[in-house]
């Protein structure tokens, strides 16, 4: 859990009556392609938003180019219909 939301939810559950406890006492629901995620206040939220997003996503990283086999350094770096260069 990021510690922001860490430090809001038990700031805010522990200083103030009520506070969040009677504001998110009733589960929530998140509803997404046809999807229904229970959501029980606003770490749940943040995560399954998060979760969500994640979905179908692959993360590679690389140190330099030569780790990269010949077609991936194609599609992301040689291949001139795709790249884009920025002027800086």
């Amino acid at each position: 859990m990021p510690r922001f939301l860490a430090r809001l939810t038990h700031a805010s559950s522990t200083n103030m009556p009520g506070g969040l406890q009677d504001i998110y006492a009733k589960q929530g629901t998140l509803r997404r392609k046809g999807e229904d995620t229970p959501i029980h206040g606003p770490v749940g939220l943040f995560e399954a938003v998060t979760a969500a997003g994640r979905k179908g996503l692959t993360l590679q990283r690389y140190k330099g180019l030569g780790e990269m086999n010949p077609q991936q350094l194609w599609e992301t770096t040689l291949d001139t219909n795709v790249r884009s260069l920025a002027a800086g």
